[in-house]
């Protein structure tokens, strides 16, 4: 077995390996996640000796980070960015033969119990969506946060939409792309979409359709207006940061509770969910599978389960005075 090649040399095997695999974007985030938390603890280090008490003491650290603003790095940051590319590289040493099995895999994953109850309340009811939505008073934002509640798109899908993406008189919207950050000197970049499901064509209310009817009737009167042009933001897509900071200040002028932007996208799931909507229709319309709708909206079926016994036991009452 192989087991002499180092962390540092897997990498750049990895990387000439699954470029014509993986997108720009995943091999650019996995390579700027390694040199910043994995490469300065096990980058010269020959693969066979990244042991279980090497690791152990690495995730200790790691879990223990501090972002700028001095608060504690999220679980998906932990788990998803950092130990997922870590466990990525190790199973292609495992799959190319230079060692027997991912010690890795034997380190559970990090939980937060705090921040675990804080995912499952980001959302809104309708009710608070009205009360935040009356206090936009810009039609772009206005019209961004409609969209991104009522159709359930997630953020990179809406800001890189362009006119020629909208059917109008089909009332149907094409996404076929969205909006990515690589790296603080190639900034944002338009690729592919998350996964084959995410390309799909969605329905349009009558209300999302009118915001852009509207939004479009003024970009067309600016010069140089062309269909490619984006939905929100013309000539140049909208920054998710100066997004974040609009969002936060109409949230702070209406009063509802705190969600985050992406929490726009959970409330659209909910409001589907607890419709009734069938689960195969959902997961289609939002570009996942039906395995990951349950994984990512489970507290939300917990809660609709609370309805069902009652139900059960009405069917009872009904079937015993048949049987009277």
């Amino acid at each position: 077995m192989k087991n002499y090649i180092t962390l540092d040399e897997l990498v750049i095997q990895h990387e000439n390996i699954m470029k014509n695999t993986l997108k720009l974007a995943s091999l650019t985030a996995y390579k700027r996640r390694y040199i910043q938390y994995i490469q300065p603890y096990f980058g010269t280090s020959a693969i066979s000796s990244i042991n279980l008490d090497r690791l152990l003491q690495w995730w200790s650290d790691m879990t223990s980070l501090k972002s700028r603003n001095n608060k504690n790095y999220s679980t998906n940051t932990l788990n998803c960015s950092i130990r997922g590319t870590f466990n990525a590289y190790m199973n292609f040493a495992v799959n190319m033969g230079y060692i027997a099995q991912n010690p890795l895999s034997l380190i559970p994953q990090y939980k937060n119990p705090n921040e675990v109850h804080m995912n499952k309340n980001n959302y809104w009811t309708s009710n608070e969506f009205n009360n935040f939505l009356s206090t936009v008073d810009n039609l772009l934002y206005y019209s961004l946060f409609y969209i991104l509640f009522f159709t359930g798109m997630r953020i990179g899908e809406v800001l890189s939409l362009q006119w020629n993406d909208i059917d109008f008189s089909r009332n149907k919207l094409y996404i076929n792309k969205t909006l990515r950050y690589i790296s603080k000197q190639k900034g944002y970049i338009i690729s592919p979409p998350k996964s084959w499901r995410s390309q799909r064509c969605i329905e349009l209310t009558d209300g999302c359709i009118n915001l852009l009817d509207e939004l479009f009737c003024t970009y067309e009167t600016y010069p140089n207006f062309k269909m490619s042009n984006f939905v929100f933001g013309n000539s140049c897509f909208l920054k998710y940061p100066t997004i974040r900071v609009n969002f936060m200040k109409y949230i702070s002028k209406s009063h509802v509770k705190s969600i985050t932007i992406h929490g726009l996208r959970h409330s659209h799931a909910s409001m589907l969910i607890n419709a009734n909507v069938p689960d195969y229709l959902i997961a289609d319309h939002l570009g996942h599978s039906v395995n990951e709708l349950y994984k990512t909206y489970a507290h939300i079926y917990i809660s609709s389960k609370e309805e069902f016994f009652p139900i059960l036991n009405h069917l009872e009452c009904e079937f015993q005075n048949i049987k009277s």
